[in-house]
């Protein structure tokens, strides 16, 4: 199931069990203070029955509200929350590697962070400790969990002067259950 039709999917059901339990009780303290006078000035049985029904709807749409923000929050900063929720789309970490065979290999860096709606992936290439040539971040993420993969495209910025457009995709390897994912993979520019 894809992450955000999850996410939905807790808060709705959590906002319905928590109206269900709640409409009763809310039904006699709205009931109680509908005084006749108010239900009479205000358009009488009639009109009893639309106030109950638009305070239902506007507590439903605030729970909603309440609880999508304290998941929000929670899924940002609990990390073991973010992991369940985006279950095989989760990818968070930071990835060093090398490219190349000849002399001098291409070293590369890439973080990969997700929050709530985005998962950005922001990466710095070197040909030595000292010496950076290459920085990027992603503009677009696709993850692909049946096909153990990750593509993303982004703008890579190459130094001194010198920017181009990429695609990257990666596939995930694993040795065996315990191992470590190791990427292989390929860029076009």
């Amino acid at each position: 199931m894809q992450p955000v039709i999850k996410l939905n999917y807790y808060v709705v059901s959590i906002t319905v069990t928590i109206m269900f339990l709640a409409v009763p009780k809310a039904s006699v303290i709205i009931n109680t203070h509908l005084t006749p006078e108010f239900i009479a000035e205000y358009g009488g049985q009639t009109g009893k029955t639309s106030y109950t029904i638009l305070i239902g709807a506007l507590a439903s749409l605030a729970v909603y509200k309440l609880l999508l923000l304290g998941l929000q929050w929670t899924f940002e900063n609990i990390r073991p929350l973010r992991k369940r929720i985006l279950g095989p789309y989760f990818v968070e970490g930071t990835w060093v590697g090398f490219y190349g065979i000849s002399a001098t290999p291409y070293y590369a860096i890439d973080v990969y962070e997700q929050t709530f709606t985005r998962t950005t992936i922001k990466g710095w290439g070197y040909v030595s400790k000292e010496e950076q040539r290459a920085n990027w971040e992603s503009d677009m993420v696709h993850i692909d969990p049946s096909r153990r993969s990750l593509a993303f495209i982004c703008t890579v910025n190459f130094f001194p002067q010198l920017q181009s457009d990429a695609i990257t995709e990666f596939t995930f390897i694993r040795k065996d259950k315990n191992s470590p994912p190791e990427k292989n993979g390929r860029q076009f520019n």
